[in-house]
């Protein structure tokens, strides 16, 4: 557990205080985290995610969580997509560098269709039915295509897990 925890503590850190923007905070949801990996470490299924993506997941959810019942604040959704962050170091900015670039590659390789809801749904933060009474189309149709753009998304994931 130190291990993991020297090797992953610095980026699971930077997910809680970038959600929560509080340093103090940030420390106790990381601290929540680690426990919950440590009890649920078990739940953690190979081929479907990678251990860091696993670890990101439960740190950003636990600092949403966080943020929900706290605060009133509204969460970082779309901002900040192409922005470097300077705490970073120059390692992190590639890395980051390359996961925006093929995170969009994959999303350039979906239908306008189902593109465009995932957008709107994971970034633009709307519902379901928000966008079938913008478009006029029911929201099965909304999900359809949002489930269908996130199929063709696991299946570049899953191509990049067997290569």
């Amino acid at each position: 557990m130190a291990e993991l925890y020297r090797l992953t503590s610095a980026k699971l850190y930077g997910i809680c205080l970038y959600i929560c923007n509080d340093r103090c905070v940030a420390e106790d949801i990381l601290h929540d985290v680690y426990e919950r990996i440590w009890q649920h470490a078990g739940s953690w299924k190979y081929g479907v995610a990678s251990p860091i993506s696993w670890l990101a997941a439960i740190a950003r959810n636990r600092s949403i969580d966080w943020c929900r019942k706290h605060t009133n604040k509204e969460l970082p959704l779309a901002e900040g997509w192409d922005a470097a962050d300077d705490r970073d170091g120059p390692d992190a900015k590639v890395s980051r560098s390359w996961d925006i670039q093929w995170c969009k590659s994959r999303l350039a390789t979906l239908d306008d269709h189902c593109r465009n809801t995932l957008n709107d749904v994971y970034l633009e933060g709307m519902t379901f039915l928000e966008i079938s009474l913008r478009d006029d189309i029911s929201v099965s149709t909304v999900k359809s295509r949002a489930q269908r753009g996130i199929r063709k998304l696991q299946i570049g994931l899953a191509t990049i897990d067997t290569a």
